[in-house]
């Protein structure tokens, strides 16, 4: 797989996330694993940067990232990290390939859009988030694991994990997904695009990928029966399969 890889981890987790899919994948010629939050850093570190106004910081910060590697690049986002990916590259030709991994154009539903989380669920989280933030993350991960069952062990170690990205920049993280609707960044998306879902995901329904693949104008979807939202981790050896089928496609 000779291209650079740039990846970028959902809410609350890790870029080392990724780490088990880059060591499967192989053969790489650069790569980059970063989290929001590094996004968020890197963006305010770089007086270079010449802002877009038809984007936010994040997408700004993640151009001027997948920029810094040789090409060809590829870009892969999970979750709330392919929402960022898919906002940056609306209108970019900047990577030649895109992977949405659990992903979305809309975190939440609305009357003309049924294929997210409830608004109230999110606010009540957020609101929950601030007062007791470990409590609210352990049900956050027993909702990703799902239908997985993660050990007490598991769970704290995502927990400490979580809390190590900061709680401003978490809270910063909700909003983003509170408020952001890229139904209108989906036309300007011009490169090939690998959809992949689990069919149990209880953070974001499979069905925001099918809405996706019917408005993209070049790519594939693929459901992973049994896998929920965290299927990079449960179901890694079908992941790198399909990744690796779709880049040297």
């Amino acid at each position: 797989m000779s291209a650079s890889l740039v990846f970028l981890s959902g809410w609350a987790h890790s870029a080392e996330v990724f780490r088990p899919l880059l060591e499967k994948l192989g053969g790489v010629k650069s790569s980059l694993l970063v989290s929001p939050s590094q996004l968020l850093v890197a963006c305010q570190s770089d007086k270079r940067r010449e802002e877009r106004k038809d984007i936010g910081l994040y997408a700004q910060s993640l151009l001027a990232l997948i920029e810094s590697l040789p090409p060809p690049r590829i870009f892969i986002g999970w979750s709330m990290g392919g929402m960022i990916g898919l906002e940056a590259l609306s209108g970019s030709n900047i990577a030649e390939k895109l992977i949405l991994l659990s992903s979305a154009c809309r975190f939440t539903s609305d009357k003309d859009y049924p294929y997210g989380s409830s608004l109230g669920a999110l606010r009540l989280m957020k609101q929950r988030f601030l007062r007791e933030d470990k409590p609210a993350l352990r049900d956050f991960f027993s909702l990703v694991s799902y239908p997985g069952l993660l050990t007490e062990e598991e769970t704290e170690f995502m927990v400490m994990n979580a809390t190590r990205e900061g709680k401003e920049s978490l809270i910063g993280g909700l909003e983003y997904l509170e408020n952001v609707d890229l139904r209108d960044k989906i036309p300007g998306v011009r490169v090939p695009t690998l959809l992949l879902h689990g069919r149990c995901d209880k953070v974001i329904p499979c069905e925001a990928s099918h809405y996706l693949a019917a408005k993209l104008k070049d790519s594939s979807l693929v459901i992973i029966e049994e896998a929920g939202h965290d299927l990079v981790s449960s179901h890694l050896r079908a992941v790198s399969e399909c990744i690796s089928e779709f880049v040297d496609s």
